[in-house]
C-alpha cells in the first residue's frame, strides 16, 4: 500500500508527515491487502458558508474491486481534521468491503 501525503497552503510542523502516515497505517492496516494507494491532502480551506479559515483533510483510498473511497473533513485545528478524516476513512473502507463481501454493490439499482 502506497501512502502519499500532500500539503498545500499549510506549513506542516516537524514530524507531521510521519504522524499522519502512522495514523493511516494503524487505521487501515487490516485492509492493507485490499488497498492500492492512499492519498492524503491537508490544506487551508473553508467550506462554503464557514465563518473563517479552516483546515481540510481529504483522504482517498483506492480499494481493490471497489474503487476510490473518499472522505473530507474541515476543522479549525489541523490535527483534529486529520484525526477525524483518518477515523472516517477506516470506517468507510470497512463498510465498502463488507458490502462487497455481502454482494451489495453501491450504485446498482435492481
Amino acid at each position: 500500500m502506497r501512502v502519499v501525503l500532500r500539503t498545500r497552503d499549510y506549513d506542516a510542523p516537524h514530524g507531521f508527515s510521519e504522524t499522519v502516515e502512522r495514523q493511516i497505517l494503524f487505521a487501515l492496516s487490516r485492509f492493507r491487502s485490499h488497498l492500492h494507494a492512499v492519498e492524503i491532502l491537508v490544506d487551508r480551506a473553508a467550506p462554503s458558508g464557514a465563518a473563517g479559515p479552516a483546515h481540510r483533510c481529504r483522504i482517498r483510498a483506492d480499494v481493490q474491486l471497489v474503487g476510490p473511497v473518499n472522505v473530507e473533513v474541515f476543522d479549525a485545528d489541523c490535527s483534529k481534521a486529520v484525526a477525524r478524516a483518518v477515523e472516517r476513512i477506516g470506517r468507510q473502507v470497512r463498510l465498502e468491503l463488507s458490502l462487497l463481501r455481502e454482494g451489495v454493490f453501491p450504485g446498482v439499482v435492481g
